[in-house]
């Protein structure tokens, strides 16, 4: 048997046509995706991972002064506090240099309190940031970054010290402009810590990570189908075959008709498909189709090329193996051509027929699995023979 014709015979059997359509479905939805859904920008956010006050003193100890410049900051109702924050390019697409509008400088603000020490870098996703991104420190309520290239999950984390009034809380706000970023994000992670909800966690990210979160879900299930269903089939087939094997043997030992080398490719493809397989021969053996189609097909092969005969007798067999053909003029081309290749099938006055001693043995075997009941006869069965 052909490379081709197991993978037919491998697609009849199991349901790969269902296992097709999950897999279509899923690649038309990455494909919609791609089309409509995927936002295809750079995009800028930005995350307060601390936002924590230097000294926390609640009591009032007279003995005790904060100095900032020779200032007590206590006494001034100030307080000094350390904020560190994440800058990431979470878009799909790169920024580059020229993204950035030199009027409008990327950078951020303060709404409150003032920037009392030079920006410092303490971590960077790649060395470039490290060696050539540079926060400039404009007021004491405005920084400014330089213009680097942010890829697709770039970031760098930066932490301030700012001296604000006692009473507030010091926030930040992103400003500039980069062409491509609509809006600017800002969140807040530090005050999430510790209250993240297990439904927080199942269903956290964007679109993009929820479509790729279904495609994982969607693959493992169809992974663990196979690895069900598949061995139990392969098992029951197994055991399918294993039992055709022996009732040939049976007939063999039970019969007294001389069985030719020419005629043990009965067997096989009884052990191999079934009784299905024989009722075919038994449907191109009736209303002389055998000499009819014989000679269409040697017709054929004197007028096509040998990769065109190649191409049609793949296709046919694959229109045959499909749960909804049994029997028609396709089935019968396709068995046709297996009795010549077995050269089971000889000429005799410009009639194609079959071996005589082929045809017996093929008679004595299909009335022995009639009369035990091996013979399955369901309803694709008879369509062999409502078929014209």
């Amino acid at each position: 048997m052909r490379w081709w014709e197991k993978v037919a015979q491998i697609d009849r059997k199991f349901a790969w046509s269902f296992l097709g359509v999950l897999i279509a479905c899923v690649v038309g939805g990455l494909t919609i995706y791609q089309l409509f859904f995927k936002d295809d920008h750079p995009s800028v956010r930005f995350d307060i991972l601390v936002n924590a006050r230097v000294l926390d003193v609640k009591e009032e100890i007279k003995e005790l002064d904060i100095l900032y410049e020779g200032v007590d900051i206590r006494k001034s109702s100030q307080s000094l506090s350390v904020m560190t924050l994440r800058i990431q390019n979470d878009g799909s697409r790169n920024i580059l240099k020229g993204y950035y509008d030199s009027k409008d400088p990327f950078g951020l603000a303060l709404t409150e309190g003032k920037i009392i020490k030079a920006p410092e870098l303490i971590e960077t996703s790649n060395d470039y940031l490290k060696k050539h991104l540079d926060p400039n420190l404009i007021s004491d309520q405005k920084l400014t970054f330089s213009n680097v290239i942010l890829e697709t999950d770039d970031f760098f984390i930066i932490k301030l010290l700012i001296l604000h009034p006692d009473d507030e809380q010091p926030e930040v706000y992103p400003i500039g402009k980069i062409a491509g970023v609509r809006q600017f994000r800002l969140a807040e992670p530090f005050r999430e810590m510790g209250k993240v909800s297990i439904w927080s966690r199942a269903f956290k990210g964007n679109l993009g990570i929820q479509l790729i979160r279904i495609v994982g879900y969607i693959c493992a299930f169809i992974i663990l189908i196979i690895c069900i269903i598949l061995p139990i089939a392969l098992i029951s087939d197994w055991r399918e075959k294993k039992n055709r094997k022996k009732i040939s043997v049976d007939f063999r030992k039970a019969v007294q008709v001389k069985i030719s080398e020419n005629a043990e490719f009965l067997f096989n493809n009884y052990v191999s498909e079934g009784t299905i397989y024989l009722r075919r021969i038994e449907r191109l053996l009736s209303k002389d189709r055998l000499d009819k189609v014989c000679k269409a097909i040697q017709k054929e092969e004197e007028e096509l090329d040998s990769t065109e005969c190649l191409a049609k007798e793949y296709m046919e067999l694959r229109y045959l193996m499909s749960s909804h053909h049994f029997g028609d003029r396709v089935g019968d081309r396709v068995v046709a051509r297996e009795l010549l290749k077995a050269r089971v099938v000889e000429k005799k006055n410009d009639i194609f027929t079959l071996d005589e001693q082929v045809l017996k043995v093929f008679e004595a075997f299909t009335s022995y699995l009639r009369k035990h009941r091996h013979f399955k006869e369901d309803i694709r069965d008879s369509q062999l023979f409502m078929r014209h």
